[in-house]
């Protein structure tokens, strides 16, 4: 038995996927004609596409779901992209550098909180 979908219960939310597909896919295809990097097109369609402008997509639901696909293929990404081998060859640079960046943006961060009269826990 086919599945039939009645008029009107198409969910809400479709539309507005639909217009996040539409939007990565055109701007992907525009960057990659004039020689721009896609990502730079991403945020662009996505300010346009989001509450603040346009307002196409207004669901946060939606906005984070996409999010954290976005973010799940970017880590996939860069793990298709590392060996193993390179990886144990640039540890020592990944813990120092990670550490010290931790630890700079934390002592940053605190003394601009510091400065304005803030509780410096806060910061940490």
């Amino acid at each position: 038995m086919p599945f039939i979908v009645a008029a009107g219960a198409v969910p809400p939310f479709l539309s507005e996927v639909v217009y996040l597909i539409l939007a990565a896919a055109g701007v992907a295809y525009v960057c990659q004609r004039i020689g721009l990097v896609p990502i730079v097109g991403f945020l662009l369609a996505g300010v346009l596409i989001g509450p603040n402008a346009f307002g196409l997509v207004t669901n946060e639901q939606v906005i984070e779901a996409a999010a954290e696909i976005g973010v799940l293929l970017l880590l996939f990404t860069i793990g298709i992209e590392f060996s193993l081998e390179k990886l144990a060859k640039i540890q020592r640079l990944i813990f120092l550098g990670g550490g010290l960046q931790v630890g700079l943006t934390t002592a940053i961060v605190t003394g601009i909180l510091v400065a304005f009269g803030i509780d410096w826990k806060v910061g940490v």
